[in-house]
């Protein structure tokens, strides 16, 4: 990001709502870095590419619940 960095915008996001969910998504990092993020109060921590979809999902999942409004396939069977 040319502007911010990840932690910017988080304060800049709390600023706005200090309940608001956000998880770290980021291209290359260590054990410290998601230690520093998640102290900082990320509800999670990714690094791309992700492949474990199914923790994504959960921890989706367990900041805003289940999809209500079309279009959520999340429960269609895969093909």
């Amino acid at each position: 990001m040319p502007e911010m960095n990840g932690y910017e915008v988080f304060r800049r996001i709390r600023e706005i709502d200090s309940d608001v969910p956000v998880c770290a998504l980021t291209a290359a990092a260590g054990p410290a870095e998601k230690e520093r993020a998640l102290r900082e109060g990320f509800c999670d921590y990714f690094v791309k590419p992700f492949l474990d979809i199914d923790r994504f999902r959960q921890t989706v999942y367990s900041h805003i619940g289940e999809c209500s409004n079309p279009p959520c396939n999340h429960d269609r069977p895969a093909a």
